[in-house]
């Protein structure tokens, strides 16, 4: 049996923190989030973890102050795991660790979640959805829980890359949903098939990427893609002059589509 003692797994890592990174421009990266037009507290959070090139946003859900709790405690999880210093080597030599990586924070987020929630009862059904990116030399890594979302626009088309947990997306996925008038009017939209602190186990999924110069990833929570559909989303980051211009008309388009609910927007451009 092979057996590695720590003198050697230290020399192992020493050995690994030695060699070079690949050298990556760095992207240009915006976020804003705004209350929107008709809820009284902000439930969406998002964060940008420059060294660690990880992206999120969540949509807290429960009530105020609760789903602004879950969404909090969230982010700040993905914080702990982001910034620890072995992810960049994981990023860097063993991108299946790295994945795995955030997959893990993503299982301690809902264990914190449902952990707080137990000890606060006015807090008991509080949960999260939560979208991330992670950039890695040799590729990109999105997860998702919930239904905010991830899109790439790339050559001027913007592709949806997650897919929602959501009754509304079973429904679509089963045929049971087929025309847009159906969907449109569907009363259940917003019921989610997965989301963190509601439930004792979560799988996020996991997609892998492979940017390309000129690429831009979206992140979003639903206050946007509810009022501004896909092709408007698109004309508006190819419209305008900056990355910061165009999470601002974002925000603005969804609020003055009708800002029904906090609005959350990323955009990562490569």
């Amino acid at each position: 049996m092979l057996r590695i003692t720590r003198l050697a797994a230290m020399t192992l890592m020493a050995i690994i923190l030695a060699v070079p990174a690949v050298a990556q421009a760095s992207p240009v990266v915006h976020g804003q989030t705004d209350i929107g037009r008709t809820r009284s507290i902000n439930q969406d959070v998002f964060a940008i973890f420059e060294q660690a090139k990880v992206y999120v946003v969540a949509d807290g859900m429960g009530g105020p102050p609760a789903g602004e709790v879950a969404s909090a405690l969230a982010v700040d999880e993905v914080r702990i795991w982001a910034t620890h210093p072995a992810l960049r080597v994981f990023q860097r030599h063993f991108p299946a660790l790295a994945r795995d990586w955030l997959v893990m924070s993503y299982h301690a987020a809902n264990l914190r979640i449902l952990k707080t929630a137990a000890e606060n009862p006015a807090q008991r059904g509080m949960g999260t959805t939560l979208v991330a990116l992670m950039l890695a030399p040799k590729g990109a890594f999105l997860f998702n829980v919930g239904d905010s979302r991830a899109y790439r626009i790339r050559n001027n088309h913007l592709v949806q890359i997650t897919r929602d947990h959501s009754l509304l997306q079973n429904y679509i996925d089963k045929g049971i949903l087929k025309t847009p008038e159906e969907i449109e009017h569907f009363p259940y939209k917003h019921i989610m098939t997965q989301a963190l602190g509601t439930q004792p186990i979560v799988e996020p999924d996991v997609y892998f990427d492979t940017p390309h110069p000129g690429d831009i990833y979206l992140l979003c929570s639903d206050g946007l893609t509810d009022e501004v559909p896909d092709d408007q989303i698109l004309a508006i980051i190819l419209a305008a002059p900056s990355i910061e211009e165009a999470v601002t008309q974002l925000i603005d388009t969804a609020n003055k589509r009708g800002g029904r609910d906090n609005i959350a927007v990323i955009l990562v451009a490569l």
